[in-house]
């Protein structure tokens, strides 16, 4: 479907499964064990009849809300009624749909703010109530569109209807997050920033084995080119204020970087590589994680902390940025060393590269979500940042799947 969706699930044929269905003792259990059996999967499926109900009674019953300018808490505005309305219809606001029922009180009120605030969570954004741009075009979906996103993420969840690891590492791309997983339960998450859409990060399984303190950094070859190479080209000392030097390449090494005239190179014939000594400003930060693969891909560090507080945070080339890179350090060396914060700062505070192997390799999960239910039985939502649900629900359509059921 995408070569960005690098997921293989275990496929059989009709033949396989109709032999395995012909030994089987009891025939409706032996079909039914062929979904996923994770809790997960059971309550996204329970949401999809109510979904289907919804769509076909006509949807959420209530008009769109009108753009216009921000809205906080305080505020009169005269599309305040429809904000309550369609929050009523979409579960985040007490009393229920009010079909006929004129609402006129304009005031943006706290009972209004506390429904905009689950809302909000409810859609990975951030919990401020402030309703802007973000949050009205999240209202805004369509029922049609939600459900299709529920029958997209069950597809999701039968691909990955596997062994994960007793201990593994889940990232959901568009909530922005990853987690350490232990038995089925988060022991430890932190958000994330994830490749922009011109630089997608891919969707993939692998094998955390290391983590590398105090990184150097090999700039790859286009951000040395279409980035950096103008950069310089205004600035010579450009390499020498971001810690960084000239690797060998199809030309001699300068003795001095400041002297070249990058001018007289293009992003074909730049001659150079270009790598960042550890330290302060280097763009991995203190620590990255290590699972070997052919995306280049990894979780790192930053030292761009400020992108974190932003609810959309798709800003890097790919990798994986953590806003927690010292407490996932220490996570991930629990019972191999006694003092994993101590033992961890001795290691930073020498200042050079330094490879830590991880004694229990730990199974990484880079994944696309954007439908769920969660422990609370709430509905999460997040933004199809990719359009990877409508290249899903495609390749669904074209196998017949439908958002009704037209059988009767």
């Amino acid at each position: 479907m995408d070569p960005e969706i690098h997921v293989f699930p275990a496929e059989k044929t009709a033949g396989d499964h109709l032999f395995a269905l012909s030994r089987a003792t009891d025939p409706t259990r032996h079909i039914e064990g062929l979904l996923p059996q994770t809790a997960d999967y059971r309550r996204l499926q329970e949401k999809l009849s109510r979904m289907r109900d919804i769509v076909a009674g006509g949807g959420w019953l209530e008009p769109d809300v009108p753009q216009g300018r921000t809205l906080r808490p305080g505020d009169m505005d005269q599309r305040v009624p429809a904000i309550r309305a369609r929050l009523r219809a979409l579960g985040d606001m007490p009393g229920g749909a009010q079909i006929g029922v004129v609402d006129t009180n304009a005031m943006y009120d706290p009972e209004l703010e506390l429904a905009v605030l689950t809302f909000q969570r409810r859609h990975g954004l951030n919990d401020d109530g402030v309703i802007g741009a973000r949050t009205l075009r999240a209202m805004n979906r369509t029922a049609d569109e939600r459900l299709r996103q529920v029958l997209v993420n069950l597809e999701r969840a039968r691909w990955m209807n596997r062994d994960l690891g007793e201990r593994h590492i889940y990232v959901n791309l568009p909530d922005y997050r990853m987690h350490i997983m232990e038995n089925g339960r988060s022991t430890f998450t932190s958000r994330v920033v994830i490749g922009e859409v011109e630089h997608q990060t891919t969707e993939f399984s692998d094998v955390m084995s290391f983590m590398v303190a105090n990184p150097t950094w090999t700039v790859p070859r286009s951000i040395a080119t279409e980035e950096i190479l103008p950069e310089r080209k205004a600035d010579p000392t450009y390499l020498v204020r971001n810690n960084m030097r000239l690797l060998g390449g199809s030309a001699p090494i300068p003795a001095d970087s400041t002297l070249v005239d990058y001018t007289q190179y293009s992003e074909r014939t730049f001659p150079w590589w270009i790598r960042q000594a550890s330290g302060p400003g280097n763009a991995l930060g203190r620590v990255k994680f290590m699972f070997p693969n052919q995306f280049d891909i990894y979780l790192h560090d930053t030292p761009s902390r400020h992108l974190f507080r932003r609810d959309a945070r798709a800003f890097s080339h790919g990798c994986i940025r953590v806003a927690e890179p010292m407490a996932l350090a220490h996570a991930l060396l629990e019972g191999q060393v006694g003092d994993p914060q101590g033992y961890f700062s001795r290691i930073l505070g020498r200042g050079t590269e330094a490879t830590i192997n991880l004694r229990r390799p730990v199974p990484v999960h880079l994944t696309y979500r954007t439908s769920w239910v969660d422990e609370r039985g709430d509905m999460q939502f997040r933004e199809d940042i990719y359009g990877r649900d409508v290249t899903v629900w495609r390749a669904l359509e074209a196998r017949g799947v439908q958002l009704l059921d037209l059988t009767g």
